[in-house]
């Protein structure tokens, strides 16, 4: 949803974070996020999880690609973690993953602070 929002408001998004999101970045899909990746201006941080069927590493070197060819500052990471990590009432939860969440979350609020 993130990076849908930022590259349809490219004018009101100034960060974008997406965290074990899934289905993202899917070659043959023409709805794909990551086809919003011309259109985005925002700062994007994307955070995946190892093992994630719905993020592979082939998904997240597309999504890399078309951020990187389209100019988006951006970070791209893949946490030692399962999908669902940051959810506190999921089997999958990792308090370590959980909290490098969500201090990536305040770092990328911190630096995008308008003025």
């Amino acid at each position: 949803m993130s990076l849908i929002t930022a590259g349809e408001h490219p004018e009101k998004v100034a960060a974008a974070a997406s965290f074990h999101g899934g289905r993202i970045a899917v070659a043959d899909d023409p709805n794909s996020p990551h086809l919003a990746a011309g259109r985005i201006s925002a700062v994007v941080y994307v955070a995946g999880a190892q093992d994630d069927a719905s993020f592979t590493p082939e998904q997240a070197h597309l999504l890399d690609s078309a951020l990187s060819e389209a100019g988006v500052h951006h970070t791209l990471e893949i946490y030692p973690a399962h999908h669902g990590f940051a959810v506190s009432d999921n089997a999958t939860y990792d308090p370590d993953a959980a909290a490098r969440h969500w201090k990536a979350i305040e770092n990328l609020y911190r630096a995008n602070l308008p003025g």
